[in-house]
Formats: C-alpha cells, structure tokens, sequence
C-alpha cells in the first residue's frame, strides 16, 4: 500500500509540475504541424492588396497596430463564425487593432462572400485572394481553412491558428491584449 501510495503520489507531483510549465504562452501561440510557411517572431511578409471596394493598399498601413490577418473562404463552416469572434475581439480596442479578412474564394465563390460579408457590417479590410498569391505567404498551398495570423504592432508575428474553438478564441484574445498593452 505504502508503494502504492508513494507512487501516486510522484505521478501526482510530476503530473502538476508538468501541467504547469506546458500552459501555452498568453504572449505567443503556434498551432505546430499547421502548414505555415511563417513561424513565431519572424517579420510579417509585406504585400499589395485590393480590397473590395476597389482601393489598393499594402500592408504598411497597419504599421505601429496589432494586425489579425484572418484566411476565410464562404464555403468553410467556420469562417463566418470565426469572424464574429475577431470582431468580438478586436472591437475591444478599435484604435489599436485592424482586421484583413482575406478570401480564398474562386470566382464562384466571391458573390457568396460578398453577400456573406456585407450582412456582418464588420469593421475590417476584405479582400480576394482566388490565386493564393498573399495565402502562400502564410502556409502551404490549399492548407486548411480557416487561418489566423497576429502580429503585433513591431511587424512580428505573434500567433499563428488553423482552427476555430473556444480555445483559440481565448488564446487570440489574450495574445491580442497582450499586444495592445504589452
């Protein structure tokens, strides 16, 4: 009994100590064998964009802000509801945190987003990317979707998600606030 009782009890101690050090980061997530092509901390690619009301930027207007950069495609089940939770997210702190939404959408496509996305009246730049030219940026080519990609206000990238749960949803919203005021 005293054997079995010790035993537990290291499993117990080694259990907690492991449980401890394994949390994930509040600063800085990556979701591993996820497809990306980026990792943590390395400068966030730059690229040209137009958004959908026909206005060509690039990503230097988001310099100096958290960006949430967030691949969606209208016939993924999640990306709606992962919209609503970045919202969710970054209405929080509108003057600090900007949102691209990025289509992966072929031709076809693009009108059930266009009509997904203007039901929302979200706050971010939409954009289409039907040939994958910003998404290989980011990950492999034809990766899962949805994607999620912060960066904090330094240009580096923060977090890295392939999935939508209430996890990552808390996760993202911690790495955020981070970012915000960390």
């Amino acid at each position: 009994m005293r054997i079995l009782l010790s035993l537990f009890s290291i499993l117990f101690l080694a259990n907690c100590t492991f449980a401890q050090t394994s949390r994930y980061d509040d600063v800085l997530w990556r979701d591993f064998n996820a497809g990306f092509v980026v990792d943590i901390f390395q400068d966030c690619p730059t690229f040209e964009f137009k958004t959908i009301d026909g206005e060509e930027l690039d990503t230097d207007i988001f310099s100096g802000q958290v960006l949430i950069l967030q691949f969606v495609a209208s016939w993924c089940p999640y990306s709606e509801d992962q919209m609503k939770s970045i919202n969710d997210i970054a209405s929080k702190w509108t003057n600090k945190v900007n949102v691209l939404s990025v289509s992966e959408d072929d031709e076809k496509g693009q009108a059930v987003f266009l009509d997904q996305i203007s039901k929302t009246g979200f706050p971010f730049y939409f954009t289409i990317d039907n040939n994958e030219r910003i998404f290989k940026l980011f990950a492999q080519s034809h990766s899962t979707l949805p994607r999620v990609i912060i960066v904090n206000r330094g240009g580096k990238i923060i977090g890295l998600f392939d999935e939508h749960t209430r996890r990552t949803k808390r996760i993202m919203k911690r790495i955020v606030r981070k970012a915000v005021w960390g």
